[in-house]
């Protein structure tokens, strides 16, 4: 589906017609979003379409955004690893320990 998101009203369309497909979760950590938290749409901010991954609680997306300018400032310029591999092998690391 290709929906353009040209005014506030349709921000919160598609919010709310993802949010549904989503079953009411954070497509990042799949828990259902609580009522007091604020669901929000996830793009890739590196990418120029802009294009839609999904519905995330708002602190999730601000956390997923952190981790990818982290990624990039601090880590993809001298090592050609994608953000996923690098995630994984944290989580394995920070397992271990």
């Amino acid at each position: 589906m290709s929906e353009d998101l040209f005014t506030p009203t349709d921000v919160a369309k598609v919010r709310a017609l993802l949010l549904k497909e989503q079953e009411g979760k954070c497509a990042g950590l799949g828990i259902v979003i609580p009522k007091d938290r604020t669901p929000v749409l996830d793009h890739d901010h590196f990418v120029d379409d802009q294009f839609v991954r999904g519905v995330l609680e708002r602190e999730c997306n601000a956390f997923l955004g952190q981790t990818e300018n982290a990624h990039r400032r601090f880590l993809s310029y001298w090592l050609p690893t994608p953000l996923p591999d690098v995630l994984r092998s944290l989580a394995d690391y920070l397992e271990r320990c």
